[in-house]
């Protein structure tokens, strides 16, 4: 058992075996696994607002006001603020939606008309592609893909259903679940530490702070630099003219949420209502856009974000890939916060049993010397 070889491959080994042992008796976990799909998402999209909201609630702590006077407020302008929005904004862009689908089959004509022109273009030709797919009218068929979709909504009403009655159960259990997380919430690392050594006890809690310090930086962060971004797209649609600029300018602040390709997805939206009205308005929208990331990159994201989380942009991109696959566009959104979390456990859980292996190390005695 000192080959270290060996014990690496009799580990590997074991968890193989107690991972094929708990397969053959998955249906025990069953339970566990439908009650944590139902709670997941309530829990997560409260601890999302948990971080949002705690800069509020410490402040109004700060002026003297108890911790339920503090979240009766902020409930309060959280809820005219919404009402503020849908009250204002909710006519226009459901104004804006409706004509953005009334103009879906055109939209999709002019983008085919584009693609068109481009397969007709010299580089295609000598690439003998346009004689192969001359014959596809691409505006049919991004309007029939399109008409499939709509379709698909259709024949699966109930599931549309199912899932509007989801979403009322979690704006009933969010705010519940929201209250106790501002009111209690400070109390949670003592009681996940509760029982343990003194030493163990402050590495945890040591753990645990970054972890809270790499949550709350990420999603504050990221929320306000969406919104910024949001808003200075939309003013730059308004100026080149662009249909539909609140509809299109909301759509890039909800995909700038996620990290690295997010805007270039946003981009792709306007894009094609821009070509939509012509080749100078796509132009426009990609220079807007363009601007608009360079703004963000080099002044507002180091600013409000930094490099706190230090991920490269190639394990960005690896773990979008992965988390996409694996959970779709919460996935998406969820992953790279998810990773800063494990990055912290895992690099303070191995510091600090490095440090305590090199103190026991030291803390051994000289052997004697035999005469």
């Amino acid at each position: 058992m000192k080959n270290p070889f060996f014990r690496i491959g009799f580990g590997v080994l074991l968890i193989c075996i107690i991972i094929f042992m708990l397969k053959q008796i998955s249906f025990i976990f069953k339970p566990l696994i439908v009650l944590f799909n139902t709670l997941s998402l309530p829990f997560i999209i409260a601890g999302i607002l948990y971080y949002l909201l705690l800069p509020a609630f410490n402040f109004l702590q700060k002026k003297g006001l108890n911790k339920i006077l503090s979240i009766i407020s902020i409930y309060v302008s959280l809820a005219l603020v919404i009402v503020s929005f849908f009250v204002f904004m909710g006519p226009m862009i459901s104004k804006q939606v409706k004509l953005f689908i009334e103009n879906v089959p055109s939209i999709a004509h002019s983008v085919g008309g584009y693609i068109q022109k481009g397969l007709h273009s010299d580089l295609i030709s000598s690439m003998h592609l346009s004689d192969k797919i001359s014959s596809i009218n691409l505006g049919d068929l991004l309007t029939n893909e399109f008409n499939k979709i709509f379709g698909y909504i259709g024949d699966n009403l109930f599931n549309i259903m199912s899932t509007v009655t989801n979403f009322a159960f979690l704006l009933i259990i969010v705010p519940f679940v929201l209250f106790y997380l501002l009111k209690d919430g400070d109390k949670i690392p003592g009681l996940l530490t509760r029982g343990l050594s003194p030493k163990s006890e402050r590495d945890a809690l040591k753990i645990l702070s970054e972890m809270n310090h790499a949550l709350s930086s990420y999603i504050q962060g990221q929320i306000l630099v969406s919104f910024i971004v949001g808003v200075m797209v939309y003013i730059g649609y308004l100026i080149i003219g662009l249909d539909f600029p609140l509809l299109m300018a909301l759509i890039a602040m909800v995909t700038n949420l996620i990290p690295f390709v997010g805007p270039y997805i946003g981009l792709s939206f306007a894009l094609v209502v821009g070509l939509m009205n012509s080749f100078e308005t796509g132009l426009f929208v990609c220079l807007v856009v363009l601007i608009v990331q360079q703004i963000e990159s080099n002044f507002i994201s180091p600013q409000i974000i930094g490099n706190k989380l230090r991920i490269h942009p190639l394990t960005i991109i690896l773990l979008l890939l992965f988390a996409g696959k694996l959970a779709g566009f919460m996935g998406l959104i969820l992953g790279v916060p998810i990773y800063a979390v494990l990055k912290v456990i895992i690099t303070n859980a191995y510091t600090i049993w490095k440090i305590r292996n090199n103190n026991q190390k030291k803390a051994k005695s000289f052997p004697d010397f035999v005469d």
